[in-house]
């Protein structure tokens, strides 16, 4: 008789395929979840001061199997009223943090402490759980099914100062839950309205189920939390877009606004940062740059918690004012990595004239946005002591103008070619061949300025002059990688006149 149970159940699942369901709106005998809100009331509110014990998932098995199923924490957001195979992109890890098997026809319970904690102690955020299985298919009612009972729940047991308590989350109409399944089959087809999760294999298509309980640890009443999003701004426009990433081991430094440092962190693996129990006050940001990576713009849109929100010119943030607890986390930096039109060739070098066009005239040459793209540069060490930093294309272009008026100075003449070859550089020149010079002008720049020059012996000015030479044939082509094909409009209008 199981034998023929489960048959009828593997029939009925076919049919229930092969109509389509996936991708139809709202599936019979489902609720429509794309009418479904989430009230106020729907978030679990644990106490701040409560420390978990343990957690357990229980689901009602409605066709069951003898094969492990995994249960993965989702790493992206999602929602149930579209998600889909597609746009959920395999967003989970793929270290499985529990397992069960589905044996019975019954309410089953699985022990997922280690996963809650992490949500709970803030390591991640709460994205929810997957569940996945190999070949063959279980099945179990979701929160659409008309029974509350066999929906999926959430047990949280916590200690307090006041005694243990214990929490249970489970959809009651409110909001309190969210689930779906996908599948490889209808990859664009959302089932968060189904009155059923499925997981396994069917036809050789993979079905994961998908699972989120709502709860919120509250914060004390005299501290905040600030935080969010380090991502990589795959198209530039300065805004979180779906399939975008987050950048790991991104160093964010929190300072309140009298300019004292109070914390740093580095980003996890996925990009989240957050500065915990806080003091209210007032506080900036200070997101640092990636290798190889430049700033987004910031300020972008009306939706604060997808921008980025750090300055290019300095990686800060506006100094805002924190005056309730709560957590804010809509602080976000986005980067990306300089591109280059397809017309320009990898590997080779520019004049310093082309350099000084560019930024008087960004518009005019064909270099995606900008030469504000590579910036900051730094003439000397970064943070050296006369270490020039340039933010900004009028800054790098100050510093070729100087070159113009002041030919007489070796250092002027010398910071001027060398921002050209770190133009270069960031511009995919290999510089193997100026490794030592950089270094050495770097080192010298971080103690002497311009005004050092007539303080110099001789001996010091013929090294600063083979320095700038140095530079100046790397840029023009002689050494290095060479120079750039000279087709291009006006790049070497003024690189002959510019020694």
């Amino acid at each position: 008789m199981p034998k023929l149970t489960n048959l009828i159940a593997v029939l009925a699942l076919f049919l229930f395929l092969l109509a389509g369901c996936s991708q139809q709106d709202n599936p019979a005998g489902a609720v429509d979840s794309e009418t479904k809100e989430i009230s106020d009331d729907a978030w679990v509110k644990i106490p701040a001061a409560a420390g978990l014990d343990s957690a357990f998932l229980f689901l009602t098995v409605s066709m069951n199997n003898g094969e492990t199923v995994y249960v993965h924490r989702i790493t992206s957001a999602w929602n149930e009223a579209n998600v889909t195979w597609d746009n959920f992109n395999s967003s989970y890890d793929e270290l499985p943090e529990a397992a069960f098997v589905p044996d019975s026809y019954a309410e089953i319970r699985i022990d997922v402490t280690s996963l809650a904690a992490k949500w709970f102690n803030g390591v991640y955020p709460n994205h929810g759980m997957l569940l996945r299985q190999g070949a063959s298919v279980s099945q179990y009612r979701s929160s659409e099914f008309f029974e509350v009972s066999s929906r999926p729940r959430l047990e949280l047991f916590v200690s307090t100062p006041s005694g243990p308590q214990s929490f249970g989350i489970q959809e009651t109409g409110l909001g309190e839950a969210e689930d779906a399944f996908i599948g490889g089959n209808f990859p664009t087809g959302n089932n968060g309205s189904a009155d059923m999760l499925m997981v396994g294999n069917t036809f050789g298509f993979e079905q994961n189920a998908l699972i989120k309980f709502n709860f919120v640890v509250e914060e004390p009443e005299e501290y905040c939390s600030i935080g969010d999003l380090v991502w990589e701004d795959l198209n530039f426009n300065g805004l979180q877009d779906p399939g975008e990433p987050g950048l790991a081991d991104v160093r964010v430094d929190l300072y309140s606004c009298d300019g004292q440092m109070v914390e740093g962190a580095l980003t996890t693996p996925e990009g989240y940062f957050l500065f915990d129990s806080l003091e209210l006050g007032e506080y900036y940001l200070i997101f640092h740059i990636p290798p190889d990576y430049v700033f987004s713009i910031y300020d972008q849109g009306g939706n604060d918690n997808i921008d980025s929100d750090a300055d290019p010119a300095m990686g800060a943030t506006v100094c805002f004012a924190i005056t309730a607890p709560g957590k804010y986390t809509s602080w976000d930096a986005g980067f990306y990595l300089p591109t280059i039109d397809d017309d320009d060739d990898d590997g080779c070098t520019r004049g310093m004239g082309y350099w000084k066009n560019l930024c008087r005239n960004p518009s005019d040459k064909l270099i995606t946005d900008d030469a504000g793209v590579f910036l900051p540069l730094w003439l000397g060490t970064e943070g050296g002591q006369n270490s020039i930093r340039i933010g900004t294309i009028d800054e790098a272009e100050q510093i070729f103008t100087f070159e113009d008026d002041k030919t007489s100075n070796g250092i002027v003449k010398l910071c001027a070619h060398l921002l050209a070859a770190k133009f270069n550089l960031a511009n995919g020149a290999g510089g193997d061949d100026i490794s030592q010079e950089l270094a050495d002008a770097d080192q010298f720049l971080a103690q002497y300025g311009f005004e050092h020059w007539q303080e110099m012996s001789d001996e010091d000015r013929r090294l600063i002059l083979i320095w700038k030479d140095t530079f100046e044939a790397f840029n023009e082509g002689e050494i290095g990688p060479g120079a750039c094909p000279e087709d291009q409009d006006g790049d070497d209008i003024e690189s002959s006149s510019a020694h």
